[in-house]
């Protein structure tokens, strides 16, 4: 298969998967507006950490971690078919953490009485909210269409292209991979000025007193599938700071050290090294996001950021050379 088939074949499988996810939302909020709404009251209310897993890594090389995430957590009880339930899910829309968690807690006190929304057939299923914006749904329809349109016009240009690009390189029969390349860097340029914009930001957050919980190495897997289909396991290390702290009388905890790349290590006395820069038990100054007390950091910027830089720089001398330019 060509490249550029292979190319459009994964982008419209990812465009695929995202607008299904988006239907199937979509014909769960419209069963949901029917569901039967009756008295309930909250029974708990308090924010909870979780350990999330998480993907890192594109292509055929892929490592598997995790992180906390702030949750707020709201328990209810309500009645339904003469029998007493229980519920704590507080929307329809799902709840990836880290998200207005001061907010949902102010919103459902202990003791508040609410309005409780559930399946008459299942009552398992209930929410406090069933409503969700159709915005959210709309702007997903539309920029799946616009990524498909995208895609087949590209595939329908690309000979076209492949010309005018010609008139101005060397014919080596690499351009095409070259392009692809060049690609590539754009976007990692793209990502590295959002590590940086974002690592600025951390520059004007407050800061308030934490405590850390465990400062240890913790050993991530990660795979690399071969050219054959077979996938090769190993393991790296990475040092993982878990600290916890309070805003505004909401206690939080928190493992992200800063909005620097993350870095993992082959040997454990690389990692074990950041490990050691914090002991369990130290007081330690959190720095936190005014807008969302969820996001938090240990160090101020985005340390490491050059990585980055250095990758997308050479992608781009790679680029020039595939396509000839040097």
């Amino acid at each position: 298969m060509e490249l550029k088939w292979l190319l459009f074949c994964i982008l419209m499988a990812m465009d695929g998967l995202v607008m299904v996810a988006a239907v199937t939302k979509y014909i769960e909020v419209k069963r949901a507006s029917l569901w039967a709404g009756v008295p309930g009251k909250i029974t708990s209310s308090r924010s909870e950490a979780r350990t999330i897993r998480s993907t890192s890594g594109t292509g055929r090389d892929r490592t598997e971690d995790t992180e906390i995430r702030n949750f707020a957590t709201v328990g209810y009880e309500f009645h339904a078919d003469g029998k007493k339930q229980t519920g704590n899910r507080i929307s329809i829309a799902h709840d990836v953490g880290n998200y207005q968690v001061a907010e949902k807690l102010a919103k459902y006190p202990v003791g508040a009485k609410v309005t409780v929304f559930y399946d008459r057939n299942r009552p398992a299923d209930n929410v406090l909210e069933r409503e969700m914006s159709m915005r959210g749904f709309e702007i997903t329809f539309l920029i799946g269409a616009l990524v498909a349109a995208v895609a087949v016009l590209a595939m329908l240009l690309t000979e076209n292209v492949g010309a005018i690009v010609a008139q101005y390189v060397p014919q080596n029969g690499r351009t095409s991979g070259g392009i692809f390349v060049a690609v590539m860097a754009s976007l990692m340029v793209l990502f590295a000025n959002a590590i940086y914009r974002r690592g600025q930001a951390t520059f004007t957050w407050p800061k308030v007193e934490g405590v850390v919980a465990t400062s240890q190495v913790d050993a991530v897997r990660s795979h690399y599938m071969r050219g054959n289909g077979f996938i090769y396991y190993y393991h790296l290390f990475r040092s993982r700071t878990v600290y916890d702290y309070g805003v505004n009388g909401v206690e939080y905890k928190s493992d992200r050290a800063s909005y620097g790349a993350q870095t993992y290590a082959s040997f454990t006395v690389l990692a074990q090294r950041e490990a050691d820069r914090y002991v369990a038990g130290d007081s330690v100054e959190v720095y936190y996001d005014p807008k969302s007390p969820e996001n938090a950091v240990l160090v101020r910027g985005a340390p490491g950021q050059w990585l980055v830089w250095v990758v997308a720089v050479a992608l781009f001398a790679l680029a020039a050379r595939l396509i000839g330019l040097i």
